[in-house]
């Protein structure tokens, strides 16, 4: 999960009692820590613009990263548990508690963060996701928990689902969510009305599912003891396994970038895959690290690597085929989950904390300019729909713009075209009816955008 403020990176790192540090990766090849936070725990962190929100234990803490070797503490919130995960929208954070569940926290003013509201989750919230004025939660053996966090002094659960595993994780497209159901594989729950979710599909796995990374209609799930599934999920109803790769090791993180995906083999290090046919994946390079591989996490021709007792390893992968290391980090203790931005390499460090380093190994240039890239998704809103609908959507560079509206059977039934003269967001409105001009029937559709010779696909739900 860039130098844009509003451009959010969020994940979830459960450790024990730690730290987090600031290394320089001004040499490359021999990275130096420039500062450090030794203040308790730190099971997860943000960054947004130039603040990260740290979950230390039961306190959500802001800080100043601008000067990277002088972390500054601006404020911080306390809940009464431990912070699994925080997801960000506009100045609120929500914090997902292990077992107090759901909390508002405003920090508007990030140097007197507020604890706004709370709703506690009937056991252990492990991750959070935020669509509209919607919280999804991962409560573990609860299941999927729907919480309306439209007033955020007030959180209110409207729905639930009970998966059949152990949720773990959630991601949303806003009509539906996908949940990381551990034994049970990966769960479809159709959340169009969210006071009576309803799993639409689902699919095991070989073993089990620690991590899942999606792109269009596929998702690429690592199955801890057997490689790389390819799932299409254009048919939510029906998820159908259509490729798969049996790697070495075992599997426990998953980056997706394209046409590669990449996976954290645990003893086999890092593997790339190519998924440029998802029925026939094939390995076409691995790197060896001392360590046991964890997470991944790949920006342009780089993947950095979570190497456990090996810390942090940094790969130049332009020629996947033979991966080069470029540098390396110890990090005290497992290296266990690893987030990149524009400007910096996030690790966390069991028993030892985030470490935050300078992230010299991309070009600046080309990662800050606001490429379509990594403009995040084509966003449709409302979504659900009952009338017109604006599709929003981001651009690097000027250009024709081509957003097509496809039905579930792959009818074009819209086309919306213009010249956008500037990079940056911009919005098409679509009224809702076909070329001809009739109205559209309410169901599923697609919208499908097509810029700056990259393509974006997302899903938009019409109802009467």
């Amino acid at each position: 999960m860039s130098t844009q403020r509003m451009a959010v990176l969020c994940f979830s790192l459960i450790l024990s009692p730690l730290f987090f540090g600031i290394p320089s990766l001004a040499d490359a090849d021999d990275p130096t820590v420039l500062g450090r936070w030794p203040d308790g725990r730190c099971q997860t962190a943000t960054a947004w613009g130039d603040l990260l929100l740290v979950g230390r234990g039961g306190w959500v803490q802001v800080h100043d990263i601008t000067a990277a070797h002088t972390p500054i503490l601006l404020g911080q919130a306390t809940v009464p548990g431990t912070i699994h995960d925080i997801a960000v929208q506009g100045d609120c954070a929500y914090v997902a508690d292990c077992t107090d569940g759901l909390f508002t926290i405003g920090f508007g003013d990030p140097n007197a963060p507020v604890v706004l509201g709370n709703y506690d989750t009937p056991h252990n919230a492990g991750d959070v996701a935020i669509t509209g004025a919607l919280a999804l939660v991962a409560d573990h053996v609860a299941g999927l928990r729907i919480i309306d966090v439209s007033d955020p002094a007030a959180p209110d659960e409207i729905g639930n689902y009970n998966t059949p595993g152990s949720a773990l994780g959630v991601v949303t497209d806003g009509v539906h969510a996908f949940v990381a159901d551990y034994s049970a594989g990966l769960c479809i729950v159709d959340i169009t009305d969210p006071t009576a979710p309803v799993e639409v599909g689902s699919l095991g796995m070989p073993s089990r599912v620690y991590d899942v990374a999606v792109a269009r209609m596929l998702v690429y799930v690592a199955d801890y003891q057997y490689g790389l599934r390819v799932v299409d999920v254009t048919d939510p109803t029906a998820p159908i396994e259509i490729g798969s790769f049996d790697t070495e090791g075992l599997n426990y993180g998953i980056a997706y970038h394209a046409p590669y995906a990449y996976l954290a083999a645990g003893n086999a290090g890092l593997r790339i895959l190519d998924v440029r046919n998802p029925q026939q994946p094939v390995e076409i390079g691995a790197a060896e690290t001392p360590g046991w591989t964890y997470g991944v996490a790949v920006r342009q021709d780089r993947a950095f690597v979570a190497d456990g007792e090996g810390g942090l390893r940094v790969f130049d992968v332009s020629d996947p085929a033979a991966p080069v290391e470029l540098g390396a980090h110890a990090t005290g203790s497992l290296a266990t989950g690893v987030a990149v931005t524009a400007e910096h390499i996030l690790v966390a460090a069991e028993n030892v904390g985030l470490w935050i380093f300078a992230n010299d190994y991309v070009s600046a240039a080309e990662d800050r300019a606001p490429q379509l890239a990594d403009a995040g998704r084509l966003d449709c809103y409302p979504n659900p729909a009952a009338g017109p609908c604006r599709l929003r959507f981001r651009l690097g560079v000027p250009g024709r713009v081509r957003i097509n509206i496809f039905n579930p059977s792959g009818q074009c039934m819209r086309t919306l075209a213009r010249e956008v003269g500037a990079a940056g967001w911009h919005e098409m409105l679509w009224d809702r009816r076909d070329g001809t001009g009739r109205q559209v029937a309410s169901g599923l559709y697609y919208a499908h955008l097509m810029a700056d010779g990259r393509e974006r696909t997302t899903r938009l739900l019409l109802i009467e």
